[in-house]
């Protein structure tokens, strides 16, 4: 499988403007002369992570978020025959429900497929984070299959809680993929931010 991880940051509030950067990405991987397989965009690519209150404007259903990621990628990418599976963090409106959410989609030429959505289940409130304030938690951590394997989700906070990706083991997962918009803390040795080396660490401690 090959990986792109696309790390940029999106403009608060503003759809429109991130799906199009988020389109010229797309581009750019797929002008590549092997193509990606997948491709994982952070937390809250949508719409940018400190939404707040803002968040029951511009939450949509994960049917709504896999439309627009899916048209962002057909209307960029000019090879007609390219399809890629995409994981990316949105803001979910569940029926009036409202959730920090990641989506796993496989996008096609002619069409897309929502494989799963994982609803982040540890909602930081501390320090500069206030979500729990403006969201509702998950209640289950799920594996889905896909044409790579076995994989799970979670999403920033959820990884930092050891009983998370134990479950995803048991349940099969073999990938684990984890969007997050954490930010950048603490300065380290060799320039390196002290948030960097510990989801470093953290990850490969979980990997191994």
């Amino acid at each position: 499988m090959k990986l792109g991880i696309v790390q940029f940051k999106p403009r608060k509030g503003d759809v429109a403007a991130n799906l199009a950067t988020l389109g010229e990405a797309f581009a750019q991987l797929a002008a590549e002369e092997k193509s990606y397989d997948t491709i994982v965009l952070p937390e809250a690519a949508l719409t940018g992570y400190f939404l707040e209150g803002a968040v029951y404007e511009l939450a949509v259903s994960a049917e709504t978020a896999a439309d627009r990621i899916a048209a962002a990628w057909r209307e960029h990418v000019r090879d007609a025959g390219s399809s890629a599976d995409i994981a990316f963090g949105f803001y979910e409106n569940a029926s009036g429900t409202y959730y920090n959410s990641a989506m796993y989609l496989h996008v096609a030429p002619e069409r897309h497929r929502i494989l799963h959505v994982h609803r982040k289940m540890f909602l930081p409130t501390y320090g500069v984070f206030d979500e729990e304030r403006f969201l509702s938690r998950g209640r289950r951590l799920q594996t889905f299959d896909t044409r790579f394997g076995r994989m799970a989700m979670l999403i920033c906070e959820d990884m930092w809680h050891a009983l998370m990706p134990t479950i995803a083991a048991v349940k099969g997962a073999r990938v684990l993929i984890v969007p997050s918009a954490s930010p950048g803390r603490g300065l380290g040795g060799d320039g390196e931010l002290e948030s960097v080396r510990y989801w470093d660490e953290l990850l490969h401690s979980c990997a191994v």
